[in-house]
């Protein structure tokens, strides 16, 4: 393994025992183990050594050797060395030692007791360690430690105690959580400190663990457990360190006055955190900044006071991050910047003016911008051709408008750059600086809900007055985000039941595609007093959305204040049947006709004639139509049935979710006939109905009945048609046989 130190200690012994009669000592080819010198007074070995093979006989070898033949820098990687035993390296002259096998787990204390010489490099990396060794007292004079890529979980106090010369100590990639107080008390030489890939946080790294690194230059804390804002006191104490990289963390706000106590400071990485808050005078302390990384975090805008205090600084790296406009407020105070990376953010817009007093500006890089190349950028572009500004090699290139799609920003002329209206308004005429918020906006908890994402954040304001304004959706892939959608949002915190918890409810599957990475931010606006507001914004984790693809109407994105409004909007991913219709086109010929809510799944399908199963097909959800030939004749109609059940008994139309009938041949003809039947009956049975009718009325018209006549008081028994047929002559017999003429006439004349 290629180490720097280990090459810089090389260089320097070279240059003073190099001698023109040095030879590789030989090591005995039956250990297994074979070693060559790659340069004077160098010695690597590598391989597995053979059985009943220990690593004194591969030291012997070396040991007692004169000056001008013995070994300075030792390289030992072989395979199976679990222990390192007592006096190992006795009689031998060394000056650095690399031990690495990936098993190594304990070593004696007095393992170099008895060194001929004074040892100034020590790497242990990539063993089992799971502590320190305890080996300082015979190793005074090292000045470089590694213990890289181990197991180590504690420091414990007075651990270094004799190492007072050590200058640089590498502890990353192990497994430490809990630093001891006074732990480096005695490293009052240390310059360069790696606590890399391990898991130290806030409350873990404080004033007393660091207490005695008087001298320390530069800390390595990337890829820790560091999270929330960075304070005043953190790291306070550390007067000489020039260089800080806490990249790769959980942070996410630089608050006002941060890392007071670190004068030195000349650079600061803070890429790859959750960055989206930076306050005013949040650099005031780090006056002779020179270089600051800010990369891949979720800055969305920086106000005017944000670089107070970084009058010096020369590089700033903002790629990466969300911003959409270059304005004043970007580089306000930063009079001294000569780099300037704004790479992958969504800049569409540069307002005149913004750079154009930055006399020190000599590259600027736009690369991954929708740049919108219109009339308010003309004023940029001239500056940057008059000034021979570096815009990244030429691969900042136009979005907008459609005939300057892909035009290099730096080979456009003035009179390219129009706008489209003579009624265009810029967004930047009413332009007016970031008021810097005094509010937290923090991202505490993101569920998936079938097609549904809730998001929860905290939120603490002065007044606890804001309202919401824009939810940003970005696409993540391994080398950028992509602005995908921008949704806007109403809510009113005077109305809210809890202002300081905000849920927001995403409907997600009609904008996300399933398996694919995103981010969400939110904007609140911080109401102050008159009609000023800040912008409050953050932004989730990444995360996988695993829902489905659904169609929704309405509203996409809206804060829910209560869990009934929630339940109540939840979307479920499930496959549904938007639409289902089954027919018999011929004899023995079926076709079907589904449109299903998601094509991603699979629909079972059964044809059923009464109870008995005559089909059963296996279908994908995004087949809409599909014609079944040669169905079984019956005399039962036919039953098309649906399920997205997968373990079901087909031949049981009961496992069957839904179902639709279809007519077989033989009974649309049975119905056919009945139809003509009952149609026969009904018109026969209205004609019956018609004939009484006209009978009836015929009769009343024609034949009416006659009202009674008044019986005479002398003849109680008289006829209609006729006279009494007892008579004054009492011919009683003759009245009824002979009726009166006059009687007869009478009644034909009424008739």
């Amino acid at each position: 393994m290629k180490y720097i130190w280990f090459f810089a200690v090389t260089a320097s012994l070279l240059l003073e025992k190099a001698h023109a009669d040095w030879s590789c000592p030989k090591i005995d080819e039956n250990t297994g183990i074979e070693c060559h010198c790659d340069l004077p007074h160098t010695l690597r070995c590598t391989g597995q050594p053979s059985e009943n093979v220990t690593i004194n006989q591969i030291i012997a070898p070396i040991r007692n050797l004169p000056n001008d033949k013995a070994i300075s820098l030792l390289e030992i990687s072989i395979l199976g060395l679990k222990n390192l035993p007592a006096e190992l390296f006795s009689n031998v002259s060394l000056h650095g030692v690399v031990i690495s096998s990936g098993e190594i787990n304990a070593i004696s204390p007095d393992c170099f007791k008895g060194l001929a010489s004074n040892l100034s490099a020590l790497g242990l990396p990539n063993n089992q360690l799971d502590k320190i060794p305890s080996f300082s007292r015979h190793l005074s004079d090292l000045e470089q430690l590694d213990l890289s890529n181990n197991q180590i979980k504690i420091i414990p106090s007075k651990t270094f105690i004799g190492l007072d010369r050590l200058e640089s100590l590498d502890v990353s990639d192990n497994k430490l959580y809990r630093i001891e107080t006074s732990a480096f008390s005695y490293l009052r030489n240390l310059k360069t400190l790696s606590l890399r890939g391990n898991r130290m946080n806030g409350t873990t790294l404080t004033l007393e663990t660091l207490d005695g690194l008087n001298s320390l230059q530069k800390l390595d804390l990337r890829k820790n457990l560091f999270s929330g804002s960075l304070g005043s006191n953190f790291l306070d104490g550390l007067r000489k360190l020039e260089v800080l990289d806490m990249s790769v963390n959980n942070i996410t706000a630089l608050r006002r006055g941060m890392l007071n106590g670190l004068e030195a400071l000349s650079s600061l990485k803070l890429s790859y955190n959750q960055i989206d808050v930076i306050e005013d005078q949040a650099f005031i302390n780090l006056k002779n900044l020179l270089a600051l990384d800010l990369s891949h975090n979720r800055i969305v805008s920086v106000s005017t006071g944000s670089w107070t205090g970084l009058s010096l600084l020369k590089t700033l790296d903002l790629s990466h991050n969300y911003l959409r406009t270059i304005a004043v407020d970007l580089t306000v105070g930063l009079t001294n910047l000569k780099t300037l990376v704004l790479a992958d953010n969504d800049i569409t817009g540069i307002r005149s003016g913004s750079l154009q007093k930055h006399d020190a500006l000599e590259n600027l890089v736009l690369t991954d911008n929708p740049l919108s190349c219109d009339c308010q950028i003309r004023d940029f572009v001239e500056w940057l051709q008059e000034n021979d500004i570096d815009v990244d090699g030429g691969t900042a290139v136009c979005a907008t408008p459609p005939e300057l799609e892909n035009a290099h920003l730096s080979e456009l002329k003035a009179d390219m750059l129009t706008c489209t209206s003579e009624e265009f308004s810029s967004e930047y005429d009413s332009y007016e600086p970031i008021i810097s918020s005094t509010g937290v906006l923090r991202f505490v908890n993101l569920t998936q809900d079938g097609a549904g994402i809730l998001v929860e954040w905290d939120v603490q304001t002065i007044n606890d007055v804001f309202s919401c304004d824009l939810l940003f959706i970005y696409s993540v892939d391994d080398t950028h985000e992509t602005l995908i959608e921008q949704l806007p949002l109403s809510c009113d915190s005077t109305k809210l039941e809890m202002s300081s918890k905000l849920k927001l409810m995403l409907l997600a599957g009609a904008i996300l595609e399933t398996n694919s990475t995103y981010r969400l931010c939110l904007v609140l606006l911080e109401h102050h007093s008159g009609d000023n507001a800040a912008l409050l914004p953050s932004c989730t984790d990444n995360f996988v959305y695993t829902g489905s693809r659904v169609e929704t109407e309405g509203k996409l994105a809206f804060i829910v204040d209560s869990n009934e409004e929630y339940e109540s909007y939840s979307v479920e991913p499930r496959a549904e049947l938007t639409a289902f219709h089954a027919n018999v086109t011929e004899i023995d010929t079926i076709s079907i006709f589904m449109r299903i809510s998601t094509p991603d799944c699979l629909v079972y399908l059964g044809i059923f004639e009464y109870e008995k199963i005559v089909l059963y097909k296996i279908l994908n959800c995004s087949v809409q139509s599909i014609t079944f030939r040669n169905i079984p004749t019956g005399y039962f109609d036919y039953e098309v049935c649906t399920t997205f059940e997968n373990q079901i008994d087909y031949s049981s139309k009961s496992s069957f979710q839904q179902c639709v009938i279809t007519k077989s041949p033989w009974s649309v003809s049975i119905e056919n006939i009945v139809l003509l039947v009952a149609i026969g009956f009904f018109f026969m049975l209205i004609s019956i109905l018609i004939l009484i009718f006209v009978y009836f009325l015929s009769r009343k018209i024609f034949f009416p009945l006659k009202p009674a006549l008044v019986p005479n008081r002398k003849s109680p028994s008289r006829s209609i048609l006729y006279p009494s047929m007892a008579d004054n002559d009492g011919s009683y017999i003759d009245d009824l046989r002979q009726p009166r003429p006059f009687e007869i006439s009478a009644t034909l004349i009424q008739i």
